[in-house]
């Protein structure tokens, strides 16, 4: 028992202290619900025009014209703080 207490200790000495990124993607699919297919990934602070707002998932239109559903959490009418926001690039 002593020894795996000091196995540990040294362990949680070294830990490094690191945050979470603004920067990530959102998925939009085909419908609203995840057994839909993905058809796009929109990064943090790219635009989108809202379609239907719903509760839980919403129907958007971005730069390039395809239109799908993402998550309505994901949204906001704040831009992001975070390097390359709002290029209009997306992936897929």
């Amino acid at each position: 028992m002593v020894l795996i207490g000091a196995l540990i200790l040294p362990a949680a000495s070294r830990a490094e202290t690191v945050y979470v990124s603004e920067e990530f993607e959102i998925t939009m699919r085909t419908g609203p619900g995840n057994d839909r297919k993905i058809i796009s990934l929109i990064k943090s602070g790219n635009t989108m025009e809202i379609l239907e707002k719903g509760q839980e998932w919403s129907m958007v239109r971005i730069p390039s014209g395809k239109e799908g559903w993402v998550l309505t959490r994901y949204i906001t009418t704040r831009p992001a703080q975070c390097h390359g926001a709002g290029t209009g690039q997306e992936r897929l």
